[in-house]
C-alpha cells in the first residue's frame, strides 16, 4: 500500500500493516510496480529516484535518480514491464 509516509506491507491479508521502507531515502512514493513473473521483485518511484526490492519490499536499493516531475513518475514505469506488471499509484 502506498500512503503518505511511504510503503506499507501486509503479510496477513491486511489485518496488520508494517512500514516497508528500509533503504528508501525518499518517502514521497508515487508508484509501485510488481514484476508479475517474480513478485518478490518490486520497483518504486519517488520524487526523484527509482528503487528496487528483490525481497518483496523488505529492503530497497536506489537504482538511479532522474529529473522528472512527480506527476510523471507513474508513466515512467510503463515500459519496464511491457508484458504487464501490476502498477499501483498513489493519488494526490
Amino acid at each position: 500500500m502506498i500512503v503518505d509516509g511511504g510503503i506499507f506491507k501486509s503479510t496477513d491479508g491486511g489485518a496488520r500493516w508494517n512500514k516497508a521502507t528500509t533503504g528508501l531515502t525518499a518517502i514521497d512514493v508515487r508508484a509501485l510496480a510488481i514484476n508479475r513473473f517474480d513478485t518478490a521483485t518490486v520497483y518504486t518511484g519517488a520524487a526523484d529516484s527509482v528503487f528496487k526490492s528483490v525481497d518483496s519490499g523488505a529492503s530497497w536499493t536506489r537504482l538511479f535518480t532522474f529529473q522528472l516531475s512527480v506527476s510523471s513518475v507513474p508513466g515512467f514505469f510503463a515500459p519496464l514491464f511491457p508484458t504487464g506488471a501490476r502498477l499501483l499509484t498513489r493519488a494526490g
